[in-house]
């Protein structure tokens, strides 16, 4: 299945957006030299008007073999703002710039040249091999939903009309995927109806007060690039935002498709 990447005509900066959470993503071989001090060092320097504040965290991964497993503790190390909204993660081999305020494509596409702009002065990267713009969409309504059947009127009849199935039964969730072909790469779409809790949660970044409870829809869209049996892309500042933008392009027509008129005067009240 493929989509067209047009904008959606009627775009619009509604004040009760349920957009939580945005990150790109750049994937690379190793890099060692990217997580030592002096290249750490210098990135903040270069970034500190926007991420001042410096943290080092570790994730765990699992190491599996034929006699045994072993857990391994990767370092990163993560700029911030201020107000723990905005930020930048250096690791071994991926860069990622993510926010949990999201100012527009702009402001945040801004940001990512920004990073890019200071890593590519700072130390080599080889070439890189993935590229992701996510998208992270939790659905709430002041009117009260039970079940899935509920979000009639308020998002897409299209995707509901699964529920066609069910008879007398009562669903009390939905979950989906769809994988799409775009013009940048692929684009993956997770529709879920949760009956409560959050997708994104309150660290490593805040999200907008206040966390509500509650039953929401998620609308969950990642859009990439993968190198396949081609040449790695190489790490070239216009190049790659050039990509972003492509990889952009159809996550709004994808969203406003998800909704009706009905929610979009739910996201246009105060």
């Amino acid at each position: 299945m493929s989509i067209a990447p047009t904008e959606y005509p009627r775009r619009e900066i509604y004040p009760r957006a349920p957009l939580e959470w945005v990150a790109c993503e750049f994937q690379f071989p190793l890099a060692p030299a990217l997580i030592q001090e002096p290249a750490i060092n210098d990135v903040s320097k270069a970034v500190r008007v926007d991420l001042p504040v410096i943290r080092q965290e570790e994730v765990q991964t699992m190491s599996l073999g034929p006699a045994q497993s072993s857990t391994v503790a990767d370092r990163r190390y993560r700029l911030l703002d201020m107000k723990g909204t905005r930020s930048a993660v250096l690791a071994g081999s991926a860069i990622i710039v993510e926010t949990t305020h999201y100012g527009g494509y702009a402001d945040f596409r801004s940001l990512i040249q920004r990073v890019l702009t200071s890593v590519q002065t700072i130390t080599p990267i080889v070439g890189i091999e993935r590229v992701g713009l996510r998208y992270v969409n939790e659905i709430r309504l002041s009117k009260q939903i039970n079940n899935v059947s509920d979000w009639q009127g308020w998002v897409s009849n299209g995707i509901l009309q699964v529920l066609d199935i069910v008879g007398a039964l009562h669903p009390n969730t939905l979950e989906t995927i769809l994988r799409l072909e775009s013009k940048a790469g692929m684009v993956t779409v997770r529709l879920a109806s949760l009956t409560g809790g959050q997708v994104i949660g309150n660290e490593p970044l805040r999200r907008r007060p206040p966390l509500h409870e509650g039953p929401l829809f998620v609308v969950d869209i990642d859009s990439y690039w993968v190198k396949g049996d081609g040449d790695f892309l190489e790490f070239e500042i216009e190049s790659l935002l050039k990509l972003i933008d492509d990889l952009h392009d159809p996550v709004d027509h994808i969203f406003q498709s998800t909704v009706t008129d009905r929610f979009r005067e739910e996201m246009r009240s105060r």
